[in-house]
C-alpha cells in the first residue's frame, strides 16, 4: 500500500514526528523524575546530616556535663548559699524594722499614758489645792466673821 495522494507520506511523517516527540516527552518526564528523585535523596541526605550531627551534640554535652559535673553542683550549691544568706540578711532586717517600730509605739503610747497621768495628777492637785485654801478662805473668814462680831460686841 503506497501512497496514491500523498497523505500516506503526510501521515507517516507526522506519525515520526509523533514518535520524536514521544521520545522527548518521555525524556522530559525521565529527567523531571531523576530530579526530583535527587531531590528526595539530598533531602534524606540533609535530615541524616542534621539527626548525626544533633546526636553528637547531645553526647558532646552529656560528657561535658559528666565531666563538670563536679564544678556544675559547686557551683549550683554557692549560688543556693548565697541566696540563702540575702534572704536571711532580708529577715533580719525585716525584723529589725519591726522590732523599731513596735519599741517607737510602745514609747508613743508609753508617753501619751504619763501625759495623761501627769495631767490627772495635776487637775487632782489643783482641785485638792483649791479645797484646801477653800477651807481655809472659809476658816479665815469665819474668824475674821466672828472676830467683827467680837469687836462690835465691844464697842
Amino acid at each position: 500500500m503506497e501512497p496514491q495522494d500523498g497523505t500516506d507520506t503526510a501521515a507517516a511523517t507526522n506519525s515520526a514526528k509523533l514518535k520524536g516527540s514521544l521520545k522527548w516527552k518521555d525524556r522530559e518526564q525521565l529527567r523531571i523524575r531523576l530530579m526530583r528523585q535527587k531531590e528526595q535523596e539530598q533531602k534524606i541526605v540533609e535530615e541524616e546530616t542534621v539527626k548525626r550531627i544533633e546526636e553528637m551534640v547531645a553526647l558532646r554535652v552529656a560528657e561535658e556535663l559528666e565531666k563538670r559535673k563536679d564544678e556544675i553542683e559547686a557551683e549550683v550549691l554557692r549560688r543556693v548559699e548565697e541566696a540563702k544568706q540575702i534572704m536571711e540578711q532580708q529577715m533580719l532586717q525585716e525584723l529589725e524594722r519591726r522590732r523599731k517600730e513596735r519599741l517607737e509605739e510602745e514609747n508613743r503610747r508609753e508617753v501619751l499614758y504619763y501625759r495623761h497621768f501627769h495631767f490627772a495628777n495635776l487637775q487632782r492637785m489643783n482641785i485638792e489645792f483649791a479645797m484646801a485654801n477653800e477651807s481655809k478662805l472659809q476658816l479665815l473668814y469665819t474668824l475674821y466673821v466672828h472676830q467683827n462680831c467680837f469687836e462690835t460686841l465691844q464697842v
